[in-house]
């Protein structure tokens, strides 16, 4: 049995969890959550009364787990791991945007592993990228059952990476968009968002094989001279709709590289 102690039970952390509770792992697992956020660890305990501990301090977790999974707020992270006595042979892995490894690796010392990655609510579903950094065969063991885990090759990539997941709430809205305005022209709002959701996931598949130019050349290879993609992207082109993608996208980097 691993045992895995979660600081800081947020919206990833909990999805992490659920994510494990349901996939197939290679061991059995437990989970020993710190106290804060009662809401989100009563309702864990309540969905997997056998997989999880509710502890009374963050210590405790530490103490009884043998990885430390760390998704505190920012601002709170260093004092909070400074106070906790952690293990030479422990792993420790950081979701935590804010903070690089040379930082983490100071105040979570004697424990040597540290790991940060990026996973998305998508685990709940067993699918989508996590990425990890430094690349570790343990962690990426570990994740496998939840989605695809990618290895980078420097912390610079993780920030961009994460930049990217910043897109996640445009996305979803787009989708909401394009379902709801065909719903008002009488599709059902089933019919309308499964096959909206189908319909973009299916283009995703096809573009995650043809690479950035790729993507780019599918755009406009497949389709017909004058006919409805051909109206779609010149408005959308026309409205500064992908210029103005590009521009959230740099906000979004700005932010990153300032913390």
């Amino acid at each position: 049995m691993k045992n895995i102690g979660i600081i800081g039970v947020g919206i990833i952390a909990s999805a992490v969890v659920e994510g494990f509770c349901t996939a197939e792992n290679d061991e059995e697992l437990h989970f020993f959550l710190c106290p804060r956020n009662k809401e989100k660890t009563a309702h864990l305990k309540s969905m997997f009364p056998d997989q999880i501990t509710v502890c009374n301090t963050n210590q405790e977790a530490v103490d009884s787990s043998d990885v430390i999974f760390v998704s505190l707020l920012g601002k709170h992270a260093e004092s909070a791991l400074k106070e906790m006595e952690f293990k030479q042979e422990q792993m420790i892995i950081s979701v935590m945007s804010d903070h690089p490894v040379s930082s983490l690796s100071e105040w979570i010392k004697p424990a040597r592993k540290l790991v940060r990655m990026v996973p998305l609510p998508l685990v709940t579903t067993h699918k989508g990228p996590i990425v990890c950094y430094p690349k570790d065969e343990a962690a990426a063991s570990l994740f496998a059952p939840l989605g695809e885990v990618i290895g980078l090759k420097d912390e610079n990539e993780l920030i961009v990476v994460t930049a990217i997941t910043g897109l996640m709430s445009t996305y979803y809205l787009m989708l909401h968009t394009v379902a709801r305005s065909a719903a008002e022209y009488g599709l059902s709002e089933e019919v309308s968002m499964n096959f909206t959701s189908l319909f973009f996931n299916a283009l995703s598949d096809k573009a995650v094989t043809v690479g950035i130019d790729g993507a780019k050349a599918l755009a406009y290879d497949e389709m017909t001279p004058g006919g409805l993609n051909e109206l779609a992207l010149l408005s959308n082109v026309d409205n500064g709709t992908y210029e103005n993608l590009k521009v959230s996208f740099e906000k979004i980097m700005e932010r990153m590289l300032k913390k």
